[in-house]
């Protein structure tokens, strides 16, 4: 599960806000997942995916743009090499190169594995995303 939070400058939640994400699928040679949803009133979405793959040429990042109010906003969110060198060591990522993290994130997301005992089970990433408008 990949939970976002869009913010203004003051803290404020964005409600009604359109963000997008993509990134790759778990392995390198299988096309892209897209998606997007509306934030709710708490400017909360939540997107349940898998965790990135990645490529020679590809991070281990989701691509995020959020619309509002007829301006759209992108970044890249990056995940803690600690998770990344453990997901590498699954049996959908172990065909992928070695990780390498994106040089300028938007945010690092803060993930926490659903069962702490089995990766198998999933992770939880939640980010709050503050838009400056």
């Amino acid at each position: 599960m990949l939970r976002i939070r869009a913010v203004d400058g003051r803290g404020r939640p964005l409600p009604g806000a359109t963000l997008e994400v993509a990134h790759a699928a778990a392995a390198a040679r299988e096309p892209g997942l897209r998606g997007a949803q509306v934030t709710d009133p708490h400017g909360y979405a939540e997107f349940k995916t898998v965790f990135p793959g990645w490529s020679a040429t590809r991070t281990v990042a989701v691509e995020v743009a959020l619309f509002l109010a007829g301006t759209v906003h992108v970044g890249v969110l990056a995940f803690p090499e600690t998770v990344i060198a453990q997901v590498a060591g699954l049996p959908a990522y172990r065909g992928n190169p070695v990780a390498h993290s994106p040089a300028e994130p938007a945010g690092v997301l803060h993930v926490v594995p659903r069962d702490r005992f089995d990766l198998n089970t999933g992770l939880l990433a939640t980010i709050t995303t503050t838009i400056d408008r």
